[in-house]
């Protein structure tokens, strides 16, 4: 009987002195704040870097176009243009980030990549032609209070001759085109006046990059 209490006993003292060890080890280092740090640590491998790399949440873009029902009574006869809402046309972005690269200084490089996916369920047809106004030309039109007349005269009757279709102030495109880009030839002239590292896309799309 009193063996079994001294066991009783030297295993209690055991279990104390353990304990304070135990205390006295994690009091001096900090376990909770490296595993917290390790895995919010943006390095490949730890948990924050694949919701960083690759957001797993769902975005939908919608788009709503305007089309212009009577240009040419707008142009002619000087009427209200009469605007008709089409849409949606949604797109679910997927965004990664891509070219990553970790610098010694504690820093990181990276390119973002959008990619816009059609989702026809949740859309009209993307492929019905539109009437929508010339955005390029319209561009060109604002700076002509700081361009000499003649120029300016001499550069949309050129375009004109040379395009026909495409230098009017209203085109007939598709909302595919319209979204992610069509030829338009003030967009092409003007791509080749950038230098050749900085030149913006050469079509005309509201959702180009």
């Amino acid at each position: 009987m009193y063996h079994v209490s001294y066991l009783g006993r030297l295993a209690v003292i055991l279990f104390s002195i353990c304990t304070v060890v135990l205390g006295i080890i994690l009091s001096f280092v900090p376990w909770l704040d490296y595993i917290i740090f390790r895995e919010l640590k943006l390095w490949n491998g730890s948990l924050s870097y694949s919701y960083w790399h690759k957001p797993g949440v769902i975005r939908l873009t919608k788009v709503y176009i305007f089309n212009v029902t009577n240009p040419q009574a707008f142009l002619e006869q000087g009427e209200k243009p009469k605007l008709v809402e089409v849409g949606p046309f949604v797109y679910r972005e997927d965004m990664e980030k891509v070219n990553i690269k970790f610098h010694e200084n504690d820093t990181v490089t990276y390119q973002h990549n959008k990619i816009l996916r059609f989702v026809p369920e949740l859309s009209v047809d993307k492929n019905q032609k539109l009437v929508v106004p010339n955005i390029p030309l319209l561009t060109v039109t604002s700076f002509s209070p700081n361009l000499a007349s003649w120029l300016f005269n001499l550069l949309v009757s050129g375009l004109a001759i040379t395009y026909r279709d495409r230098a009017k102030p209203f085109v007939h495109v598709t909302a595919e085109e319209l979204v992610f880009g069509y030829n338009d030839p003030l967009v092409t002239l003007a791509h080749y006046f950038y230098p050749k590292g900085k030149r913006p896309n050469s079509q005309m799309g509201l959702l180009l990059a």
